[in-house]
């Protein structure tokens, strides 16, 4: 057994060894509370205590280590401990790469939790700054759509007064329209009026001669009558001096009377008199000017005549010369007939000088024929130019024509489309101003039924405040009498407890003095005595009693009589009251209601400001499109005026044709040219007339936008001082607005205090948490003022109990005092009986015993009211305390349920922690980082929260800056534009005035010409007639010189070449004079061309600068509205 026990002490002690080592190891493995690499059980650890190397030891020492047996057991241990210590080797060595591995992975997801950490916080670090960038991407959406909503209110607003000044250029041309169809009604009126004044003169001269007449009756009829008085006056002197001088004041004052009314209607013929005069004084001297133009017209016309006149007197005289000479050359010839028998050959030699000469005369006319052919070819020529440019012209004139239709259609539906525009905006101008007078009135209504409500308000807040004065004074008196009436039921009392003891004692009296009756006569005088003034102090006592009792009710008749008064008075007071309050409510829906209607009336007018608006843009429009029709109408008159010169050359050229050469088919085709343009001209004339009629329905519609122009200024001035009162109100709303606008900075304030609170969470908990503290610490001495209070309640009860005790102790006094009174009574039964002046000092000492008595229990009353008093106030105090408890105690909850919250949200903040406990350093960074991105956040966002403030209190202050920029500018224009139109409206009546005055001097000096113009041209025709006479006469002349010719013929008919010398030579005189007729001709028709040129070149001229001067306004004005238009509206 010792042998056997060697090895395993070995053993033992390896595994002793092992066991250290393994205990060792599982202490270094216990550190780390995930792992568990403990190698053996409890079991194990007891078997590694048995075979501890001690053990080992003490089985060495005790076996024999002699034996070789127990050696090899010994080493086969040794070996198995070898191999087990290898073993153990090998689990430690893979225990402690399992412990790093688990390390390592520790480490790895210490290394993770730190990476997702940090990666935790980058991104909430990049979700705040997205969340800020949304913000601001929110805000800068609102402020786009802020933008947005503005540029379409502008754009809308600029829509509408485009279409309103559509709207306005129709109601100005209707305007226009009626203002020509004006002028020519007062053109109309001014000639009825000239027409007028004539009659008038007439009449005047008429009732100038009726007066010189009726001035000669009157004279005859006063000198009569003058001759009548003078007979009656000393007749009739004493009979009627009164009546006469009644009858001279009657007739004096109807004399005057009639003087005055005379005198007045004198004056207005006067005034109308001088009207007439003025009127004719220019008339005169209107026609004074026409007359000295008409005059030095007829003077320039008479010259022209006399020179004519002496032209065509020199050619008769021309012509009576060449016929003496023809009749003086036929005597010769027939004197000296034989002579020239006998000279015929010298005159042949001289007839061959004279064939020569006929032959070159005979070239030189056909070189004149050429060149009239090639004036004709020209004249041709120039016609087939004149028929292109006529048809290009038609062309022309007919697309202007088309265009001009189609611009009058598209007018006249824009003019229809306009007029039903101003016929709604009219109907809707009627409305408006119905309603703006309704309001007004309305308002003035209002304003005055507040002003008197005001006012009734105002007494009867007088009347209340006397009236609660008087109530205040009654309720004194009231107590007064209280307390009197007290006292004198008290006094009351007592008198009547005094006299029914009097009567007993008198019953007693009585019965003792019928008792001393029947008992004996002795001493019955003095009973008597006795009985008498016993009587009378009780007769004296029961008038007092009697009286006190009529005093009392009378008193308390008026005491009742006051309390009903003043009931009545209260009930009255509350009625007035109630229907004061009722009228206050009442008058308060009444000013909401005035609010709003003046609200709805500055709506009105910011329409009616619109309209305005927009029929100053139609008003301008409408001017422009007058400028431009005006400029068409020019344009047309110049192409009228071209064609007219056009017309006058063809016709001139045509003359000069018919003068030249007598083809009768070019003169129809220049006819047929001519009556063409003539259809050109009325086709002109006929676009002209429909032109000017246009433009005198444009005036007319110009005449009526003026009008509703005016009605909107009128109807603009009474909203103006509708406006004034609105004004006020709105000052006074804008009062109220700055405080609204108050609260809201400090509601802003209270927000960004409610921010920085939350952002000192902590902070509050400790702050309400001490204001816990002082909070029960002031329940603590509420509840103590309580207890007080209540101590005091306690003391005065017994204060009241000691005096209900001092209040049965004094009712027993008196019982006393009424048993001393029957013990009186009976002295006094006594003293009937026995010594008297005894008894009645006795008497007199108790009646003052129960006097000072009764004023010591008055004192004591005294004092128990004003200890009731007191308790009164006491009581009224500690009800007030009461309440100021329950106050403090529904206080006291409210913190209580603050409490409760706050350690709610504690409880959930700490379960918060709980739960999203990790390291209390890694705690104290997050939430150091925590803190720090609250507060940045927060820096943030007060820093976007101020800079949106300020960026709406800038864009307000823009806002209100541009309004009232603009309200100034739209002012300033509209000023502007008014005087500009007014300007313009001056400009265009005396420009309208000179173009009727240069157009009726055009007119006039057109008929003037024409009238000339047919003067020469019958002139011309009578010329004509002369010439063809006196041609006529000339070939009569001719055929009377063939005819004797003939006759010389056949005296002598070897003769031939003599008479045919005297053919040749009667045709050469033939061919002079026409050459001088044709001259004359043309030189009468020359200066006749001359003189129409000269006065038809006048009128172009002076319609120039008219026209320049009349654009010229309008193209500023145009000019103006639009650079307007850009600033405002950016147009």
């Amino acid at each position: 057994m010792k042998e056997k026990n060697r090895p395993t002490s070995r053993r033992s002690g390896t595994t002793a060894v092992n066991g250290g080592s393994s205990r060792h190891h599982g202490d270094y493995t216990g550190v780390d509370a995930d792992l568990d690499l403990s190698v053996s059980t409890d079991t194990e650890m007891e078997d590694v205590v048995d075979q501890s190397p001690l053990a080992n030891m003490r089985i060495t020492s005790q076996s024999p280590l002699n034996d070789s047996s127990t050696l090899l057991k010994l080493n086969q241990r040794l070996q198995e401990v070898s191999r087990q210590l290898e073993r153990e080797k090998a689990g430690r060595e893979e225990g402690q790469v399992k412990v790093r591995s688990l390390e390592s992975e520790r480490n790895d997801l210490k290394r993770r939790l730190d990476t997702a950490n940090r990666e935790k916080s980058n991104l909430d670090t990049i979700k705040i700054d997205l969340e800020g960038e949304i913000r601001k991407l929110k805000y800068q959406l609102g402020e786009e759509q802020e933008r947005r909503k503005t540029a379409d209110t502008v754009l809308n607003k600029t829509k509408e007064q485009l279409a309103k000044k559509e709207t306005q250029y129709s109601q100005e041309v209707e305007n226009k329209q009626k203002s020509e169809l004006t002028i020519r009604g007062l053109q109309i009126e001014l000639r009825s009026t000239q027409s007028q004044v004539k009659a008038l003169e007439e009449e005047r001269d008429e009732a100038r001669r009726l007066l010189s007449a009726e001035k000669q009756a009157r004279q005859s009829q006063e000198e009569h009558h003058n001759e009548q008085m003078q007979q009656l006056k000393n007749e009739e002197i004493s009979k009627l001096s009164v009546d006469r001088q009644s009858e001279a004041l009657n007739k004096l004052e109807s004399a005057d009377d009639t003087r005055r009314s005379v005198s007045d209607h004198n004056e207005k013929l006067k005034s109308e008199l001088m009207h007439l005069k003025i009127e004719l004084e220019r008339q005169r001297t209107r026609y004074r000017d026409e007359y000295g133009l008409l005059h030095s017209e007829n003077e320039e016309l008479n010259n022209k005549i006399e020179e004519l006149k002496n032209e065509i007197n020199r050619v008769k005289v021309a012509r009576r010369t060449e016929k003496r000479m023809s009749e003086e050359a036929l005597a010769h010839s027939h004197a000296m007939f034989n002579n020239q028998l006998a000279q015929v050959k010298s005159q042949n030699a001289v007839l061959t000088a004279d064939l020569d000469k006929e032959r070159s005369q005979k070239d030189r006319l056909t070189a004149e024929l050429d060149s009239l052919k090639q004036r004709l070819q020209s004249a041709s020529q120039e016609l087939e130019k004149g028929h292109l440019a006529r048809n290009e012209l038609e062309r022309a004139s007919q697309h202007e024509r088309d265009e001009l239709k189609r611009a009058i259609d598209h007018k006249e539906a824009e003019l229809s489309a306009l007029r039903e525009n101003k016929r709604g905006l009219g109907q809707q101008l009627g409305t408006a101003e119905s309603r703006i007078k309704g309001l007004e009135h309305e308002i003035q209504m209002t304003q005055a039924s507040l002003n008197e409500k005001n006012n009734q308000l105002n007494n009867l807040q007088r009347d209340l405040d006397q009236r609660r004065g008087n109530l205040e004074t009654l309720e004194q008196r009231v107590l007064q009498e209280r307390d009197n009436s007290t006292k004198l039921k008290a006094k009351l009392e007592t008198a009547n407890e005094k006299i029914a003891g009097l009567q007993n004692e008198s019953l007693l009296l009585k019965q003792q003095a019928e008792e001393s009756k029947f008992g004996g006569r002795p001493g019955s005088r003095g009973a008597g005595g006795e009985q008498d003034r016993l009587q009378g102090m009780l007769d004296r006592m029961k008038d007092e009693n009697q009286r006190l009792k009529d005093s009392l009710e009378e008193k308390n008749k008026s005491l009742t009589d006051t309390v009903n008064m003043m009931r009545e008075e209260m009930r009255s007071q509350d009625m007035n009251r109630s229907s004061s309050n009722m009228e206050y409510q009442r008058m308060q829906q009444e000013l909401s209601d005035a609010m709003k209607r003046v609200s709805l009336a500055e709506a009105a007018l910011e329409g009616v400001k619109k309209a305005k608006d927009g029929l100053e843009i139609e008003k301008n429009a409408l001017q422009g499109e007058i400028e431009r029709l005006k400029s068409k109408v020019m344009g047309l008159e110049e192409q009228r005026h071209d064609s007219q010169t056009k017309i006058r050359e063809l016709q001139d050229h045509a003359k000069e044709m018919e003068r030249h050469s007598v083809d009768p088919q070019r003169k129809a085709e220049l006819e047929t040219s001519v009556q063409k343009l003539q259809m050109e001209k009325a086709q002109l004339d006929a676009t002209l007339k429909h032109e000017q009629t246009r433009a005198e329905m444009m005036q007319k519609d110009l005449e009526d936008s003026h009008k509703v122009r005016s009605s909107l200024e009128a109807l603009v001035a009474n909203l103006k001082t509708s406006n004034v009162h609105l004004e006020d109100k709105l000052s006074e709303e804008a009062a109220n607005r700055s405080l609204f606008a108050r609260d809201a900075e400090d509601s802003r304030a209270l927000w960004e205090s409610e921010v920085k609170s939350r952002s000192k969470l902590g902070l509050r908990i400790a702050q309400l948490e001490r204001e816990k503290a002082e909070a029960h610490t002031g329940v603590d001495e509420e509840k103590r003022r309580i207890k007080r209070m209540a101590e005091l309640k306690k003391m005065s009860e017994e204060k009241m109990h000691e005096e209900m005790q001092r209040n049965t102790r004094l009712q027993e006094d008196l019982a006393t005092a009424r048993m001393q009174l029957r013990g009186a009574k009976k002295k006094l039964k006594e003293f009937m009986s026995g010594d008297w002046g005894q008894e009645r000092k006795a008497l007199q000492g108790t009646i003052e015993t129960l006097r000072k008595q009764v004023g010591e229990v008055r004192g004591q009353l005294e004092q128990e009211e004003q200890m009731r008093a007191k308790a009164d106030m006491l009581n009224r105090q500690l009800q007030n305390d009461m309440t100021s408890y329950k106050t403090m105690e529904k206080e006291v909850q409210r913190f209580e349920k603050l409490k409760e919250q706050i350690e709610d949200e504690f409880i959930k903040y700490k379960q918060h922690v709980d739960s999203n406990f990790v390291d209390k350093s890694y705690i104290d960074n997050y939430k150091k980082q925590l803190e720090a991105q609250s507060r940045t956040e927060l820096n943030s966002k007060l820093q976007q929260v101020n800079e949106y403030l300020e960026g709406q209190a800038q864009a307000r202050n823009k806002l209100d800056k541009l309004r009232d920029s603009n309200d100034e500018k739209i002012r300033s224009e509209y000023e502007q534009s008014m005087n500009g139109l007014k300007g313009e409206l001056a400009r265009l009546r005396s420009s309208l005035n000179d173009s009727l005055t240069q157009r009726e001097t055009v007119i006039a000096e057109k008929d003037r010409f024409m009238e000339k113009y047919n003067e020469a041209i019958k002139k011309a025709e009578r010329l004509n007639s002369q010439l063809e006479k006196e041609r006529e006469r000339n070939t009569e002349s001719v055929t009377k010189l063939t005819v004797e010719r003939q006759k010389l013929q056949d005296v002598s008919s070897g003769l031939l070449n003599t008479s045919m010398g005297g053919t040749l030579h009667i045709s050469s005189l033939m061919n002079n004079s026409t050459d001088g007729e044709d001259a004359l001709t043309r030189k009468v028709r020359q200066e006749l061309d001359r003189s129409i040129a000269h006065h038809m070149s006048r009128p172009p001229t002076s319609l120039g600068p008219s026209r320049s001067r009349r654009e010229s306004p309008m193209k500023d004005n145009d000019s103006a509205y639009l650079n307007s238009l850009r600033r405002n509206y950016f147009v």
